[in-house]
């Protein structure tokens, strides 16, 4: 009788250690930073940047309206029929691209970097051709930065 509660309560003993175990791993959050993607270069024909990229004193108008201009006003420019309605000239409608939302599967990011990143299950822009790593990471820092459009 004896070994029958000894096996009870060690039974017990595993499934509360068990139990224990489930909550602690399904309470943690994590919240992800926007990916830090660092794409081969694929040759992109408007980037002539030196081999280091530097991404420590990245603005708007300096670095990054040159890449989306370069990348993006072919067909979302306001002198153009915007692709999907978006007009990248105008600063609100790219801010709207910007914000960190839940993308799914666990994936936190802004739309922007989703997209130019061409993660599966995105839009993927420029449609035929990668941006080089160096204009996906000034891009990811100017947000990081909170996007100023000065």
């Amino acid at each position: 009788m004896l070994t029958n509660k000894t096996n009870v309560r060690q039974l017990s003993q595993k499934i509360a250690a068990i139990f224990i175990a489930a909550i602690v791993l399904v309470s943690c959050k994590h919240n992800a930073p926007d990916f830090v993607v660092t794409p081969a270069n694929t040759g992109n024909p408007t980037s002539n940047a030196p081999s280091a990229c530097d991404t420590t004193n990245v603005s708007y108008r300096k670095d990054v309206q040159p890449i989306i201009r370069n990348n993006c006003y072919e067909c979302h420019a306001a002198s153009v029929t915007q692709e999907g309605g978006l007009n990248l000239e105008d600063t609100a409608s790219l801010k709207q691209y910007l914000t960190r939302q839940y993308r799914g599967n666990g994936i936190y990011g802004s739309q922007l970097m989703h997209i130019i990143n061409q993660l599966p299950g995105s839009l993927q822009m420029p449609p035929t051709y990668k941006l080089d790593s160096c204009s996906i990471n000034k891009i990811q820092r100017w947000i990081h930065l909170g996007a100023p459009i000065s």
